[in-house]
């Protein structure tokens, strides 16, 4: 059975490992300097607190297998209202569904509009957004970021939930 929740206290320690199998499984496409102590830096994923971040583990059978952390962004200068700044599944999970289930969740209970990225060099990433868009957005648009070395994926949620309503929930993501 598949679950997505919020990073709870319980969550954290396998929450920072599988961060690291991400880090060392994206240090090609990422700015990833190794530590003395032989780890990657941690805030290149949860922030450094200057967005509101939210982190989410998906468990299957109890056990943590991957993660993704949604940023509510909240400037005029964006045409997006959220991203999946993150996300990954570990390789023994993937291909099932799990990262599409993630998606579904977000777009669904946040509604809104969506930026997912992928590295210009990471197929695999690019295919996975492409077919997020397709699945859940509509009128969508490819963005090259300026250096070239990012592809993103602005679309609007195709489904609408209650939390885009007049009176929907308030204080996500640091909204209010």
């Amino acid at each position: 059975m598949l679950e997505v929740l919020r990073l709870q206290e319980q969550d954290e320690a396998a929450f920072g490992r599988l961060v690291q199998l991400y880090l060392h499984e994206s240090s090609d496409h990422l700015p990833c300097e190794i530590s003395a102590e032989g780890l990657f830096p941690a805030d290149l994923v949860v922030g450094d607190g200057t967005f509101p971040v939210e982190s989410y583990v998906v468990k299957v059978k109890d056990r943590a297998v991957g993660f993704s952390c949604v940023r509510g962004v909240h400037d005029s200068e964006t045409d997006f209202d959220f991203t999946i700044a993150h996300i990954f599944v570990a390789k023994p999970y993937r291909r099932i569904g799990l990262g599409e289930g993630m998606v579904k969740k977000f777009v669904r209970e946040f509604g809104g509009r969506w930026r997912l990225s992928a590295p210009v060099g990471n197929r695999e990433a690019g295919h996975f957004c492409r077919a997020m868009v397709a699945r859940f957005g509509e009128d969508h648009l490819l963005v090259r970021c300026p250096s070239g070395e990012w592809l993103h994926y602005d679309f609007n949620a195709r489904e609408k939930s209650p939390a885009n309503l007049p009176g929907g929930p308030q204080g996500m993501l640091g909204t209010t």
